[in-house]
This record gives structure tokens, sequence and C-alpha cells, in this order.
């Protein structure tokens, strides 16, 4: 039961940040990446949308109660919002899974609509971590979100792939 707990409180923090973050944009189809210039040169998050260029110019990182969330945004319109969220043990591949015990979820906010990838929604994915202490994590990410809150009839799964470097 606390495995179960943990991954919906992850999920639940992912999905809370996506939504904040989305929630200003109309339209629900994935724009170009990055629009305007970067807010956080200290950090990073590139790679790419649906085979596309995407580049995050507002990159950050949380950690609460052990959770570690990643998330970039882009700043276009609509705005292409990437978050992630897991209970990472150190450096290592996370992997969607039901086997996996760090909670792993993804939540991509394109406009209004929400896309997802964890063991509830669907979706597939990992992160990579080569680098990650208390003060930085650097790796790399790959996932597939399927359709969730507020994606319009008939909407697509979207795939998100790339690099991040976090302090």
């Amino acid at each position: 039961m606390p495995k179960l707990l943990s991954r919906l409180s992850i999920a639940a923090a992912v999905v809370v940040v996506g939504l904040v973050a989305s929630s200003c944009k109309s339209s629900t189809e994935p724009g170009g990446g990055g629009c305007g210039s970067n807010t956080t040169p200290s950090q990073s998050m590139s790679g790419q949308l649906d085979g596309k260029s995407w580049t995050s110019n507002t990159t950050t990182v949380t950690i609460t109660g052990g959770v570690l969330v990643i998330t970039g945004a882009d700043n276009c319109n609509p705005d292409n919002i990437l978050s992630f969220g897991m209970f990472p043990s150190g450096p290592g591949t996370y992997t969607i899974s039901n086997s996996d015990t760090s909670g792993i979820n993804a939540v991509l906010g394109i406009g209004t609509a929400q896309y997802a990838a964890n063991i509830f929604a669907g979706g597939s994915g990992s992160a990579t971590f080569t680098t990650l202490s208390g003060t930085t994590a650097v790796g790399s990410f790959n996932f597939t979100v399927v359709p969730s809150t507020g994606a319009p009839a008939g909407a697509t799964n979207h795939t998100i792939n790339g690099t991040f470097n976090v302090k």
C-alpha cells in the first residue's frame, strides 16, 4: 500500500504543477519550441516534441518530501510544458512500469490539454540521471504521453524526448 500511495502522491504533484503551469493558454496543438528568451539560463531542458525541435525557456526543479519534479516550459502559444517527477534513489534509469518503485510519471501540457504517462493513465517512458546529487540533476528523458485532462476528442499520443541539466 505505501508504494501505491507514493505513486499517487507523485502523480498528483506532477499533475498539479502541469495544470497550473499550462492553464493560461487556450490552444491544444503543440507549437514550436523556445519562444522568447531563457528566463532560467543556469538550468536547461531541450529535445524533440513529436519530432520537432523543442527548448524550454523556463526550467525549474523542486524537491518536496523526497519527490523530485523537473518542469520545462517553452513560453510559446500554446505553451508546451513538460513536467516529470519521481522518488529517485540515485543516478540511473527510471522507467514507467509496475515494478519501478520510484513512481515516475510525466505530464505534457499543450495549452489547456494535458497528456500523461504513468502506470495509471498509460503511456510509457523513462528518465535517466547521469548525475543526481543534492544540488544537480543531469540526464535525459523519453516519454510517450496519452490524452488526459482537457485533451480534445480524437487527440493522439505525443512523444517528447531530450536532455535536462538543473541545479
